[in-house]
Parts: structure tokens; sequence; C-alpha cells
């Protein structure tokens, strides 16, 4: 399954979530004027099957970044 992450400068895309915004990021160069967020998702797995890999691609810009990851079954 692949999952397309929202770019951190940008708005949520459909079914993502803005959980924390903030004023400007610093790089290289020193205190950047670009506001970034950082975002949820929330994936869901088929009910039969177990997670065993997650792969980030690093291969385009913007790179995702995983901060945390969290499970759960659904609720009966």
């Amino acid at each position: 399954m692949d999952v397309a992450p929202t770019d951190w400068r940008g708005q949520p895309v459909a079914g993502d979530s803005k959980v924390l915004r903030a004023t400007h990021r610093h790089g290289a160069s020193g205190q950047g004027s670009t506001e970034v967020s950082v975002f949820t998702s929330a994936v869901a797995l088929a009910p039969a099957g177990e997670p065993r890999a997650l792969t980030l691609t690093g291969t385009t810009r913007p790179r995702p970044r995983l901060f945390a990851l969290s499970s759960e079954r659904p609720k009966p």
C-alpha cells in the first residue's frame, strides 16, 4: 500500500489532520520564513493481515519523516 504524506510546508491532504504549526523552520543557513506543520494520517490495514514492515522511500523530495507510529485494533 502506498501512502503519500502531506508536504509539511502545505495544507493537509484528504484524510490528514494538522497537529502542530510552526511560524518558521531552521535550515543549514539559519532561520527561514516558511511556516511548517506536522500532520497525522490514519491508514486502514487489511483486517486479517499483520503488518511486517514499513519502508520510507527517500528517492524524491520532500523526503517523508516519521516522528511517531502507533497501532490499535478497531473497536467492535
